[in-house]
């Protein structure tokens, strides 16, 4: 029992000591309301979401928001206690700011428009107050909605338009002649990707459809026996493509793709021209199914409609044989052996793209 007791005592006495401490402390330092508490004013928010600004301008950092009819403090020197004047019927207005200098939760000054509250003054000066009409800060629709009202829903068909390049050192025509020069220059390159994305995921992550591309390429030699020599290839195909996202964020998305093309039109163009003169050129057909992946990185949103895409892809021809469909005239000027052109162990090939993305 008498252990109890001194426990009681010491906690007792423990608590005293500690709410002198506190009162010391709370009169070197008061609490950052208590400027407030003189005088005391307050304001009632009237808007549905109004900014506390860091200095009396629109343009000022937001430091809090205030919802509708919470209360605010008024700082006194903006709604200092005055006189009714009778003579003129009013009460004069302290300020003619349009900001009420108030207080945030955390104790900093804050301004608030003087159109967003209303002063609870508890006299007559309440009947002159008015709400704000619009409410600029109601960014709710009326209900009922319109059954036309514009719900933006995010199309599953997208449609991509790309510009790009590539260099490529392809094995020209077996000419009977050396080569004593060469020339490469880089293809130039077009595809366009039309996708569908299936909800197979709740993300909409997968996308199938179709891929077309364009590649027009000119190399030119000079040979052995003094003639020139200019080979143009243009490939014109389609194929299925299907491509996952994988990462995304507000910023920029990745997503990486694969999938062949079959070009349906597969040609190439040798022109010779004689060293003194004479020319002819000749047409070299081919066929061929030709794999391809890609890692593109697309930013949403660079427009209102569009989205950037930049992309590296990897191709590589399994097997691809051109035949000649033209005869030749000057037949030293050919293999007559072998009058054919063969990229059966091409090289991969990187190409490069730019372009844009758009969701029909």
């Amino acid at each position: 029992m008498m252990k109890n007791s001194f426990v009681l005592i010491a906690a007792i006495l423990f608590s005293a000591q500690s709410f002198g401490n506190e009162q010391k402390r709370y009169a070197t330092h008061p609490a950052p309301y208590d400027r407030y508490f003189t005088n005391e004013v307050k304001g009632q928010i009237v808007v549905l979401d109004a900014p506390l600004f860091s200095a009396p301008s629109w343009d000022a950092k937001i430091l809090a928001r205030k919802r509708k009819g919470q209360l605010i403090y008024i700082h006194p020197k903006d709604r200092r206690p005055v006189q009714y004047r009778e003579d003129l019927n009013v009460f004069p207005d302290a300020d003619s700011s349009d900001f009420y200098l108030t207080i945030t939760q955390d104790g900093k000054d804050a301004f608030v428009p003087k159109d967003f509250v209303h002063i609870l003054y508890k006299d007559e000066r309440e009947f002159d107050n008015k709400l704000p009409k619009p409410d600029i800060t109601d960014y709710r629709p009326p209900e009922p909605l319109a059954k036309s009202y514009p719900f933006i829903i995010e199309s599953p068909f997208s449609a991509e338009l790309l510009l790009g390049t590539s260099f490529q050192q392809r094995k020209p025509y077996p000419f009977p002649s050396d080569i004593s020069e060469s020339h490469f220059q880089p293809a130039t390159d077009f595809a366009f990707k039309y996708l569908y994305a299936p909800q197979v995921d709740r993300f909409a992550r997968f996308a199938i459809g179709m891929h077309f591309t364009f590649q027009y390429l000119k190399n030119s030699f000079v040979l052995g026996n003094g003639n020139g020599a200019e080979i143009n290839f243009v490939k014109f195909g389609a194929g299925p493509w299907a491509q996952y996202r994988l990462f995304q964020n507000k910023h920029y998305n990745v997503h990486f793709g694969g999938g062949f093309d079959y070009h349906f039109l597969d040609r190439i163009s040798i022109e010779q021209t004689g060293p003194t003169s004479g020319l002819e050129r000749r047409l070299f057909d081919g066929f061929s199914i030709v794999p391809k992946a890609e890692v593109s990185l697309t930013i949403p949103k660079v427009t209102s409609t569009l989205d950037f895409v930049v992309s590296a892809l990897i191709s590589k021809e399994i097997y691809n044989k051109y035949r000649a469909i033209s005869q030749a005239q000057f037949s030293d000027w050919w293999n007559t052996e072998d009058d054919s052109i063969s990229f059966q162990n091409a090289p991969a090939e990187l190409s490069l793209f730019v372009g844009f993305k758009t969701w029909q």
